[in-house]
């Protein structure tokens, strides 16, 4: 008697398990199935303080493909950090995701909370022309005043965009590839700022005589070499290095590249 009520207790336990696991199966999680936090993506590590209360855990974003987890339930976060510059307004640190449910695992993110408003965003140029040829030129962005120029350094979430990517490309880091002969409008946004250059792909730039997609002290050199005789000079160098127009390559095309990496021209 007492094995069978034994038995019966057992059969009754396997029973209710199984009925909680049919009405709602995403109660049991098979270990094996479990997901490592270290292959979820956190996004938003990147924006403006809005007051002392802004605290980042409350705006990180955790997903894992497209789904976004849910705090508390998936995982939970901690948060340390400092400050760095001045003024104070700035913070970094580390973000602590420990898995939950589902999840497992630990992941470490670093942020940065920065005062949108104490700074200006600059672009390296505002116009330029390229070689279709000439191999490819890097942008840069900074910020005035130049304090803030660790954190965008270090910012996550800046990205470039190219209205004509068929005359140019534009990678995260800002290099510029030149593609087919047109213009195309290079924006660099970063903090919810938008910065722009001018860019127009040239089948060869006036005064970028040894054509290496910029105009320096080497194309001075070029001219130097070709007045002297120890360079040809060739129908295409007549048009692009004679820079007075004076139908011909002499010692003045040599200034006027002097006065264009200067900045007099």
């Amino acid at each position: 008697m007492k094995i069978r009520l034994n038995l019966n207790k057992k059969v009754i336990t396997i029973f209710f398990l199984l009925s909680i696991f049919w009405m709602n199966p995403g109660m049991v999680v098979n270990a094996a199935d479990r997901i490592n936090i270290q292959d979820v993506t956190v996004e938003n590590l990147d924006f403006p303080r809005t007051g002392v209360s802004t605290l980042v855990e409350d705006y990180a974003v955790v997903k894992y493909g497209n789904q976004v987890l849910v705090k508390g339930t998936d995982y939970t976060i901690d948060r340390d950090g400092t400050t760095i510059g001045d003024p104070k307004e700035i913070s970094v640190g580390t973000l602590t995701i420990k898995g939950k449910g589902n999840y497992t695992g630990t992941l470490e993110k670093e942020y940065r909370l920065i005062p949108n408003s104490k700074y200006t965003l600059k672009i390296s140029q505002t116009k330029m022309e390229m070689s279709l040829t000439g191999g490819t030129r890097k942008l840069s962005i900074y910020t005035t005043p130049s304090v803030y120029m660790d954190v965008i350094k270090m910012g996550q979430h800046r990205y470039w965009t190219s209205s004509n990517s068929n005359v140019v490309t534009v990678d995260e880091n800002g290099v510029l590839t030149p593609v087919g002969l047109g213009t195309s409008t290079i924006t660099a946004h970063y903090n919810g700022q938008d910065v722009t250059c001018q860019v127009a792909i040239l089948q060869y730039i006036r005064g970028d005589v040894n054509q290496d997609g910029d105009v320096n002290i080497k194309d001075a050199m070029e001219i130097m070499y070709i007045v002297t005789g120890r360079k040809t000079l060739t129908d295409e160098i007549s048009i692009i290095g004679d820079l007075n127009n004076d139908n011909s390559i002499n010692i003045k095309d040599t200034m006027e590249i002097m006065y264009i990496v200067t900045g007099r021209k």
